[in-house]
C-alpha cells in the first residue's frame, strides 16, 4: 500500500498485531505448534480464491442467464469468505491467543481454552468477529460482510429473472460491489501481514524447525517509530 492510501484503522491494526507478534513470550510454542496448519490452510485458501477471483471475466459465466450468473457470484462470495476471509481472520486470532487472550470451545461436557487452529476453525464466525472487536482489531474482521454472508448461507435472498438480487428485507444487493470490497480489504490485510513479517514466517515452514528460529527479524529504528 502507498503511504497516502494507508488509513488510521490500518495503522492501528498494524501496531496491535506487530506488538502481539513481538510479545508472545512463553506461549511462543503455541505459534510453532500451529505453524504447519497455518501454512496448509493459507495455501489452500489462496488456491481456492484464485479459482473464484476472476469469475466475472470467464466466458462461460458471462454466457449464463442473468439469474444463474447472479447466484454464481453469490456463492462465489460465500466461498471466498469461508476460505480466504476466515483464514486471514484466524491468523490474527492465533496471534491473540499466543498472547494469552482466551477463546473457548465446548468439548465433551466442558469448556476448554482454544489452543490449535483446528479448534479455531470450529468456532462460530460471530464469536470470532466479536473477539476481534473486543481486542481493537475490527479492521481485520471488516473483511467479511457478516449480514451478506449469513443471507447467502441461509438462502435469505431472491434473484429476479433479470439478475437483480434482493435480501430478505427487500433491499437490493450489488454483489459485484461486495466482491470488489472483499478483494480490496483482502489486499489490505495481506499487506498488513506482510509488513509485520508474519505472512513470510507462515509461508516459510521447513521440514525441520530450528530451536532458535525467531519469528520476527528485528525492526529498524524507523520502523519501530512508525508503529508508535
Amino acid at each position: 500500500m502507498t503511504e497516502g492510501s494507508v488509513s488510521p484503522d490500518y495503522l492501528e491494526a498494524k501496531k496491535i498485531l506487530s506488538r502481539l507478534l513481538s510479545n508472545t513470550g512463553a506461549r511462543i510454542e503455541m505459534l510453532y505448534d500451529n505453524r504447519r496448519d497455518l501454512q496448509t490452510t493459507w495455501n489452500k485458501s489462496k488456491e481456492a480464491s484464485e479459482t473464484l477471483k476472476d469469475m466475472k471475466n470467464r466466458e462461460a459465466l458471462n454466457n449464463l442467464p442473468p439469474k444463474a450468473r447472479s447466484i454464481s457470484k453469490l456463492f462465489a462470495y460465500l466461498g471466498l469468505v469461508e476460505s480466504l476471509g476466515v483464514t486471514l481472520i484466524d491468523m490474527a486470532l492465533v496471534l491473540l491467543i499466543a498472547n494469552g487472550e482466551e477463546m473457548h470451545i465446548r468439548q465433551g461436557g466442558g469448556i476448554r481454552h482454544v489452543s490449535t487452529l483446528k479448534e479455531l476453525r470450529k468456532l462460530d464466525l460471530v464469536y470470532k468477529l466479536e473477539f476481534l472487536k473486543a481486542n481493537m482489531l475490527q479492521f481485520v474482521g471488516g473483511v467479511i460482510n457478516r449480514e451478506l454472508r449469513n443471507n447467502i448461507a441461509h438462502l435469505k435472498f431472491q434473484i429476479e429473472e433479470n439478475g437483480d438480487i434482493v435480501d430478505s428485507n427487500r433491499q437490493s444487493v450489488n454483489i459485484d460491489d461486495e466482491l470488489q470490497k472483499f478483494w480490496e480489504r483482502v489486499g489490505h490485510l495481506i499487506s498488513l501481514f506482510e509488513e509485520i513479517r508474519f505472512l513470510k514466517w507462515v509461508e516459510s515452514v521447513g521440514h525441520v524447525r530450528a530451536p532458535d528460529a525467531s519469528i520476527l527479524t528485528p525492526m529498524s529504528k524507523s520502523e519501530n517509530e512508525g508503529l508508535r
